[in-house]
């Protein structure tokens, strides 16, 4: 409550504030855009939209409830949310990083097979292009 001056500022300026700034130290840090250049946050960039994708399953079912639970059981709010990121944070990553290996990946590759398929040019291997409808029924 402290960032927000008592929400004098209000919570939406103080986001965006805090959006603007990440973006700045992104364009003119190197030390920051040498942690965002790891390994971890490559892997997350490669897995965020799996995990854009099913994370609200996740917050609006298993999280409120487990949440809940924890807090029927005397844990305070802000230490049951906490344990419920704990809980599930990793078990979403995971299953994002299975969908961005057997779903997002693959289709993207079959999405760029098509486009160069169905491109006007002449194949470069002599072999003459199956139309636009042939090559989706052959490949499905």
């Amino acid at each position: 409550m402290a960032v927000t001056g008592n929400y004098v500022i209000g919570m939406p300026v103080c986001m965006l504030l805090a959006a603007l700034s990440v973006f700045v130290l992104a364009l003119i840090s190197p030390w920051f855009q040498w942690i965002l250049a790891s390994g971890p946050f490559a892997f997350l960039g490669k897995i965020s939209y799996t995990l854009y994708l099913i994370h609200t399953l996740s917050i609006e079912w298993a999280q409120v409830d487990t949440a809940k639970a924890f807090v029927d059981g005397g844990a305070s709010k802000p230490m049951a949310a906490l344990y419920s990121f704990l809980i599930f944070s990793p078990i979403l990553i995971l299953i994002a990083w299975g969908l961005e290996w057997a779903v997002d990946t693959p289709s993207k590759k079959w999405a760029s097979a098509i486009d160069i398929e169905s491109r006007l040019e002449p194949a470069r291997d002599g072999k003459p292009k199956k139309n636009f409808c042939e090559y989706i029924c052959s490949s499905w």
